[in-house]
Order: C-alpha cells, then structure tokens, then sequence
C-alpha cells in the first residue's frame, strides 16, 4: 500500500473564493428593514400568538428568525443570480434580461437605496476580479464597456436578490397560514474559482 500526501489543508488555503463582502449588506441593511416592517405594523403577532409563541421565547424573537430566512432567502437568491451569469459564460450567450415578478410581497425588505448599495457593491468588488476582466475581454468586448457589463450583472444580482426574499416570504406565509413549522433555509455553500 502506497502513502499519500494529505494535502487537504493546502489544497483548502490556496482556493480562492468569489467575492462576496457585498452580502454585508444582504445581512445588515435588509434583516433591519425587515424587522422594521414586521415591527411598525405588529404583523405576524396574531398568528405568532396562536402557532408559535410555544416554540420562541418572544415576538422579537420570532421576527428575528422571519428576518433571518429572508436574509438566506436573499443570499440564495444572489446566487441564483450568479448562477445565470456563469451559465451565460459557459455558453458563451449574451447576459440574460433580469426577471422580476410585476409585484412582490410585503414586506419588500429590498428598498430602494439598499438595491443601490448592492449594485454599487458589487460593481466595486468584481471590477478588480481578473476572471472577469478576462470574461469579458473574451466574450463581450465588442458588446459593451466593462463598467456596463458589470453593471448588468449587478442588476441581474440585485434582482436575484429581490427574488430571493421574495421566494422566501412565499414560504414563510404557506408556513404561517396553516401553522406549519417554519421552513429551514440552507445557505449555499461558498463559490470557488
């Protein structure tokens, strides 16, 4: 029997992930507004009464697990987006149009000015990225400039985002309307280049 090498631990130091310091925002910005919401409108406290007061400590503590989901929500949402952008790449396709539905639910923990703070996030962390310089360098140099291209794919993002959360309260409601256990949400692991 031959030994190996168990390189594992300098196989897992050299991976480099993609750049994701934007969900700082994901994390702060957008689980405040959510519970905002949820709190200046006392939603959720009736059904927390009769379903979940036995299973949290609190109300706060039951809305802080709400704005939790939707944060992972959101998270799994930006990769979704991700996900398009790559399979673009690989097929060598034009980037595809952003899909939003015509309405989201309430609460839209994504305002306004969080959509930008992401957008401009992520523009800022994937400028320096030389994968995609390079993508775009290959691919489409002669459809667009690198800021505009970058600035589609952070649109692309933002709405998965948008979409994320939503998908999220989608089964937060299903969940609170029969009294159900919340849903679990998993976060994805992180991307590796």
């Amino acid at each position: 029997m031959h030994d190996l090498l168990d390189t594992e631990d300098a196989d897992g130091a050299a991976e480099r992930c993609w750049p994701d310091g934007f969900k700082e925002v994901i994390r702060t910005r957008i689980a405040q507004t959510f519970r905002r919401q949820v709190h200046d409108a006392e939603a959720f406290l009736s059904v927390y009464k009769t379903h979940y007061a036995g299973r949290f400590e609190d109300y706060d503590s039951f809305v802080s697990r709400l704005s939790e989901m939707v944060v992972i929500g959101a998270e799994n949402g930006a990769d979704k987006g991700f996900d398009e952008v790559y399979s673009s790449f690989q097929r060598e396709a034009p980037l595809p149009e952003p899909r939003a539905p015509a309405r989201y639910l309430w609460p839209e923990p994504v305002e306004d000015d969080a959509q930008r703070e992401l957008h401009d996030r992520i523009c800022a962390e994937y400028r320096d990225s030389h994968a995609y310089a390079h993508i775009h360098e290959d691919h489409y140099d002669e459809d667009v400039d690198f800021d505009t291209f970058l600035d589609r794919i952070a649109h692309l993002v933002v709405v998965g985002v948008m979409n994320g959360s939503d998908a999220m309260l989608e089964n937060i409601y299903r969940a609170v309307l029969s009294g159900s256990p919340l849903p679990t949400p998993r976060r994805r692991p992180k991307r590796i280049y």
